[in-house]
């Protein structure tokens, strides 16, 4: 199989250390199904895929890997649970995505790493198309994450969809996102959203703590909904988040309390899925060329591997164990330059109603227009049809008051109650046009918005 480089099936404990591999169509090193595997002083680039891949394989280390012009990802781990893995030392540079893992987690460590000018900075993520079922547990900490706005790297569609990012968790669970410095992305410096594939996962338990993120284009933090219970972000150095006030209404101090209130979702920006299907839906429109990772630069020399016997072996048997957290601290010492502000240079946008207002696409808008705006454009229909009942419906002051507080204070909810269950006059047929009809107008309007997008 001359696809990869080096491949390494159903094979426990190998070792790969200290050359080049390039050129290759799929993949430059590849482990499948692997108890215990390890890379090490690897330099992949212009490989048609990913540069080094461990699928299937738990137990072991990516470390001084330089991976560059790869159309996937520079480092992949994926459909592991625990996976017992560690990345760390590793500069990951002009690659669709820095990182990419599906479905992979449990003591799954990406430390101390710089991942610079690729098209996406670091994204784990959660499909259907693999096994197990949604990405967990992967702790990024102690991390540079630095310019990955580079649009002319090599990439498939999925590149397209996440490029000018830095950290994105999209349908993840129990993610730990810590001391990362994330600095210049066009669009969001850290974000956890929902992933829609043949099921809907939405992100969940994620902690986002003592980052250092700065100079994005859209916003620094964002919590993009639908989204699940228990995503909490504290002590993070930024300057803007989407939707305000993430930190004070998503504290993990409160999440990690016994008040109950705290363990649900109080706010996001719910327009999320609307804008992630319209970046689906402008690169189902893109032309991609798959053969730009073989017209990539090379990367300059790198630093070789020492040996105290080079002839002995170094089998990948037993080699997992839990990095000194506590000691990883934000990697300022990881910049080139020597102050923040010498990297900044993001395209600044501004986000009204999930639309980036400057340069918004035609799916963008009408994906937004229609899958954001709807509900509200709904939920005021039914409002003004209920307070036009109640001022035609004769009944005491002190219950009409009662039942606009409920109209007015319970979003949504405290209308249809209104209607379906309260002293509601209107027609059964006004009813069931205004509700059920708005309703399923909304649901056809999302299954064209995931058709159209390619979602499903």
């Amino acid at each position: 199989m001359f696809e990869n480089g080096i491949q390494i099936y159903d094979t426990d404990g190998v070792s790969v250390e200290n050359l080049s591999v390039r050129n290759f169509s799929l993949n430059g090193v590849y482990w499948n199904s692997s108890l215990g595997f390890r890379g090490s002083y690897l330099t992949v680039y212009n490989n048609g895929d990913y540069g080094v891949y461990a699928f299937d394989s738990t137990d072991g280390i990516f470390n001084n890997i330089y991976a560059s012009g790869h159309p996937d990802s520079g480092i992949y781990i994926g459909q592991c649970f625990p996976c017992n893995s560690l990345i760390y030392d590793s500069v990951i540079e002009g690659n669709a995505l820095g990182y990419s893992g599906t479905n992979a987690g449990g003591h799954l460590y990406i430390y101390n790493n710089i991942w610079y000018d690729n098209m996406s900075g670091i994204v784990p993520n959660t499909l259907d198309s693999e096994l197990n079922p949604p990405g967990r547990e992967t702790t990024i900490i102690g991390n540079l994450v630095l310019d990955n706005n580079n649009y002319d790297a090599p990439t498939n569609r999925f590149g397209l969809v996440a490029k000018g990012n830095g950290i994105v968790v999209p349908g993840r669970v129990g993610d730990i996102i810590q001391k990362n410095l994330v600095i210049n992305h066009d669009k969001y410096g850290i974000v956890a959203s929902p992933m829609l594939d043949a099921n809907l996962y939405f992100s969940q338990n994620v902690k986002i703590i003592d980052n250092v993120v700065l100079d994005s284009g859209y916003t620094d933090l964002a919590l993009a909904g639908p989204w699940g219970p228990g995503n909490c972000f504290e002590n993070n150095v930024y300057q803007t988040s989407t939707p305000p006030l993430l930190e004070q209404l998503h504290n993990c101090s409160g999440i990690d309390s016994n008040f109950i209130l705290s363990r649900f979702p109080l706010q996001g920006d719910s327009s999320g899925l609307m804008l992630l299907a319209g970046f689906f839906a402008d690169a189902q429109n893109q032309e991609v060329d798959k053969n730009r990772y073989k017209e990539y630069p090379w990367p300059s020399e790198q630093i070789n591997m020492s040996f105290e016997n080079i002839s002995e072996p170094s089998p990948a048997i037993d080699i997992f164990y839990i990095p000194d957290l506590e000691n990883i601290d934000v990697p300022y010492h990881l910049l080139k330059n020597n102050t923040l502000e010498e990297n900044f240079g993001s395209k600044k946008e501004i986000i009204m109603s999930g639309v980036p207002i400057s340069s918004p696409s035609i799916w963008q808008l009408l994906f937004q227009l229609y899958g954001y705006l709807m509900p509200f454009v709904l939920y005021a229909a039914w409002t003004a049809l209920a307070l036009s009942d109640l001022n035609s419906k004769e009944m005491s002051n002190s219950k009409k008051y009662i039942w606009l507080g409920i109209v007015f204070l319970v979003p949504f909810f405290g209308v249809l109650a209104y209607h379906l269950i309260g002293p509601s006059s209107v027609t059964k047929s006004m009813k069931i046009a205004a509700i059920g009809g708005g309703l399923i107008s909304y649901i056809l309007i999302l299954i064209l918005t995931a058709v159209i997008s390619g979602l499903v």
